[in-house]
């Protein structure tokens, strides 16, 4: 079994370990920045650069080492080009070009563009007559914006032949636009004969997807199993990337870094003091599984440090002794312990989570008009809105029926709920959650938590006496592990409770925690709903079962998570002053 690796950044080196106020979720570069962002700015300071580098690498641990990237987003390509003078509508995006341009698949580098990357070889080769190490490996996209800016960026200055290696995982996020599907390895070869292509790298693109679009989480399981590739391949410790905006988005978040907005042709870096350079980490699970940290970022180039630690399997688990550890108590560390979570729904009577996502799409519009009328700007977490079914047998208005009176972005989600959960769910309970024509009048809530990475909520069952039966529950901008926990009731053996003796067999559970996707719908009705109660522990990372099968569990970072939670009110509890016991 190959070794897991934990990746950290090395912090002090660099002045992007300082932000300044962020732009779109991270510090926007406007221009490439002196010495790559180096803070000694001494005639020697890459001769004294690489020999901390080298020192680091020597007083290391075995299965620790050190390496330094650099992280070059390409130039401006046609597409971009198209953002910026034209309204990029997604039917355009969809479009190769308008007659008079060009922008797919697969565009070139503009005139801009092209200048954007001599501006970046003009760095470099400044900085290499101040001792700049020359990287040692050099990786690059497959797209030809990126390939065009690495040829021109390192034009006349590679040194003993090396060449530069075209990696799939380096692409550009996945999307639907035709930019982003590449040549088939024949064009590329072609077109790039003095580039290398890695083994195992398709004819045709076999990845691109003409109808979704790839996930901040998924882009970083790609830039982990780049570094995964390096670290476990690359003896070298000084390696380039030339890249695109979303992957450098990615391999910052593997790496916990803060996120960078690079301009085309840019390039920067990160860094600090080894952060756990004294303690080997170990993730194991209650039966000496070795915990996969594939971390999955779901919050939102340059050069940076990374620091790789080999997580063992086996043995006792070892916390950190670093210094660093946060002092916060209710923000967990990163290597504590937690119940792996599982990703099959529990058997709970009334329990429901469909194997249905909520598209991309519907998430973007719920979240942008959430945050735009409700929390930007509000130091606030929680909003709770009301409305009423009405329904007539005359005239019946749907969208009455789902709520009067809750905005227009919540009717239509409610709307696309019950589509989607129309085939998935009995239809007794279908109906306990969408009213059918002729239904009496009902008053529902919608309540809107934001929740932070490492907040959560106490274990509770929804109030008896204010909320009917019937619950609906969605996950947008981040999954999480919900935790169920079976009430104790008259007669039950209190020694027996929170005990998983036979823990899989249905019914002799007390407790299950459930991994809920980001997009994921979540449905409470009967025992779910009433005797068994439901809560998010505080803390920052989820550990969760693979979801292939294999015996190694995931440790999945959490973001920023808006949950949107649908109830019906009981007769009465509309109304200010009603039964509250």
């Amino acid at each position: 079994m190959s070794p897991k690796r934990l990746y950290e950044t090395v912090f002090g080196y660099f002045i992007q370990d300082n932000p300044e106020p962020t732009v779109n979720g991270g510090p926007h570069l406007r221009e490439l920045l002196p010495r790559f962002g180096l803070i000694d700015d001494s005639p020697e300071r890459w001769i004294k650069f690489k020999a901390s580098i080298k020192q680091l690498n020597a007083n290391a641990p075995s299965n620790i080492q050190y390496k330094v990237f650099f992280l070059g987003r390409h130039g401006q390509g046609y597409r971009l080009f198209i953002v910026v003078f034209r309204i990029w509508t997604s039917y355009w995006s969809r479009l190769n070009g308008d007659g008079e341009l060009t922008w797919g698949p697969d565009p070139d580098l503009t005139p801009i563009g092209e200048g954007d990357a001599r501006a970046a070889r003009a760095l470099w080769e400044a900085e290499l007559q101040c001792g700049l190490p020359f990287p040692e490996k050099l990786y690059c996209s497959p797209l030809t914006r990126a390939i065009q800016t690495n040829q021109l960026t390192f034009k006349g200055l590679v040194p003993d032949g090396r060449k530069t290696t075209i990696v799939e995982h380096i692409r550009e996020e996945i999307a639907c636009e035709p930019c982003n599907k590449r040549r088939s390895r024949t064009d590329i070869q072609r077109r790039f004969p003095e580039y290398l292509i890695e083994e195992g790298f398709t004819e045709e693109d076999e990845i691109w997807r003409p109808d979704d679009r790839e996930t901040l989480a998924e882009i970083e399981v790609r830039a982990r199993a780049v570094l995964d590739m390096i670290f476990e391949n690359d003896k070298e410790h000084f390696i380039s990337i030339t890249t695109h905006f979303g992957f450098i988005a990615g391999f910052s978040s593997v790496i916990g870094h803060a996120p960078w907005n690079l301009p085309p042709g840019g390039l920067q870096l990160r860094p600090g003091t080894p952060p756990c350079t004294n303690a080997c980490f170990r993730g194991v699970t209650g039966s000496g599984q070795s915990v996969n940290r594939r971390l999955i970022d779901q919050r939102r180039g340059g050069e940076c440090i990374v620091e790789s630690v080999t997580c063992k399997a086996g043995g006792n688990y070892m916390p950190s002794t670093s210094s660093t550890d946060s002092d916060d108590p209710d923000t967990d560390s990163l290597f504590d312990e937690h119940p792996v979570a599982v990703r099959t729904v529990p058997p709970i009577p009334g329990l429901f989570v469909p194997p249905v996502l909520l598209t991309r799409e519907l998430e973007r519009e719920v979240v942008g008009e959430c945050m735009l009328r409700y929390f930007e700007g509000r130091n606030i977490n929680q909003i709770m809105l009301f409305g009423r079914s009405i329904s007539g047998s005359e005239g019946d208005d749907i969208d009455a029926r789902m709520g009067k009176g809750l905005p227009p972005f919540l009717v239509t989600l409610l709307h696309h709920l019950s589509k989607a959960l129309r085939s998935c769910i009995p239809d007794t309970t279908y109906a306990l959650l969408f009213p059918q024509k002729g239904s009496p009048p009902r008053a529902r809530q919608a309540i809107l938590n934001l929740y932070k990475p490492g907040e959560g909520i106490t274990p509770h069952v929804d109030l008896l006496s204010r909320f009917d039966d019937g619950i609906i529950g969605v996950s947008f901008g981040s999954g999480c592990v919900m935790s169920f926990e079976k009430v104790a009731q008259e007669g039950d053996d209190p020694d027996s409770q929170g005990q998983e003796g036979d823990a899989h067999i249905a019914g002799q559970r007390d407790r299950w925690d459930l991994y809920l996707p980001e997009r994921s719908i979540l449905v409470l009705s009967r025992d779910a709903r009433y005797t068994w109660t439901h809560g998010i522990p505080n803390r920052t990372h989820d550990t969760v079962e693979d979801e292939c099968g294999g015996d190694e569990p995931y440790l999945i970072k959490r973001g920023t998570r808006l949950s949107i939670t649908f109830r019906w009110l009981l007769p009465g509890a509309d109304i200010v002053g009603g039964p509250e016991s």
